[in-house]
């Protein structure tokens, strides 16, 4: 599909690196925690979701996770993938969306499932594709994921420090032990590890974000990829900052829903708008040193807006912080 043109995008900041924002947990007393969505806009986010965590660094650059409240889900919540009734992406579209998030993340196109590490921004550690953290409880349902998986796994022997960490909202790593970040770079050798964290993305981020697009009348695979960067990095909780909350400013901003008198352009034009205001100067007073320095992404989404990439049909061209170009083809 080939909405009409948006408006014209806002000027891109020269060398913005993103950092992102460090969540409170409630206590992980079951095998997942994840976040309490309400109101009409998350209403439509039919799947649990937890946040992750963002950091930042030169070779590192990255943005996710806002965290609010969490309840326990069901045990065995989101086993696998969650077979989306709503109308999905190609496989290549799909395929793109993934690697411009990582873009945005860590700074390639390749999907980083190994990385981790101790930013001091109060997530703990900060590990693979999607910026899991210690202090948030995404990170150790990803580990016990794998451990149901694969028992005796490098990473089982954590879960219980994990879980502990995750109750307490901890970002201390100290009782993890100093060999945490190399068990978790071993482990990521393992293509069954690499599968949990692709299942997990896909239910408590990208799921998730594909219902409420399609949901809100948005129909373009680029609406998709937004409404998924914007669920890993603010998170799907309804607090001032989350996706709902911004879903709700956006509709206000431009006047209404997507196709209710609004070309879907406009509508993520304005959806981008209040994003990178709420990064500019974010409710929660924790992100305010880092979040601003996150912009970038912002401005890259909006450029695919106004280039009309609604297909994100290769090649998908990001320049996110004002000195690297990064091709998706």
């Amino acid at each position: 599909m080939t909405p009409p043109a948006a408006p014209a995008a806002p000027a891109r900041p020269g060398g913005a690196y993103a950092s992102l924002n460090h969540p409170a947990s409630a206590p992980l007393e079951e095998p997942v925690s994840v976040r309490r969505l309400s109101t009409a806009v998350a209403a439509c986010l039919l799947a649990p979701t937890l946040a992750g965590c963002g950091w930042a660094t030169e070779g590192d650059r990255t943005g996710s996770g806002r965290a609010a409240d969490r309840t326990a889900a069901t045990a065995g919540a989101g086993a696998g993938h969650t077979g989306n009734a709503a109308a999905d992406l190609t496989a290549d579209q799909r395929r793109t969306a993934d690697r411009l998030v990582s873009v945005f993340a860590h700074s390639t196109t390749t999907i980083s499932y190994d990385s981790v590490e101790d930013h001091h921004d109060g997530c703990g550690f900060t590990a693979g594709r999607a910026g899991f953290c210690t202090a948030t409880g995404d990170l150790a349902e990803v580990v016990r994921r794998y451990a149901d998986a694969v028992p005796g796994n490098p990473l089982a022997r954590y879960l219980p420090q994990l879980r502990a960490l995750a109750k307490r909202s901890s970002a201390d790593t100290a009782p993890l032990g100093p060999d945490f970040a190399d068990a978790w770079r071993k482990a990521a050798a393992d293509n069954r590890f690499r599968t949990v964290q692709d299942t997990a993305v896909e239910d408590l981020y990208y799921g998730p974000a594909l219902r409420a697009a399609r949901s809100h009348g948005l129909t373009s695979a680029l609406a998709v990829a937004v409404f998924y960067d914007t669920a890993i990095q603010h998170g799907t909780d309804v607090d001032a900052d989350g996706l709902p909350a911004l879903i709700e400013q956006a509709d206000a901003q431009a006047g209404g829903r997507p196709g209710e008198g609004v070309t879907e352009g406009a509508w993520l034009t304005a959806l981008l708008s209040v994003r990178r205001a709420d990064l500019l100067h974010p409710h929660n007073h924790d992100r305010a040193v880092d979040w601003p320095e996150s912009v970038g992404r912002v401005d890259a989404l909006q450029q695919l807006v106004t280039d009309r990439q609604f297909d994100l049909a290769p090649p998908v061209t990001v320049d996110p912080w004002g000195d690297e170009e990064f091709t998706v083809s």
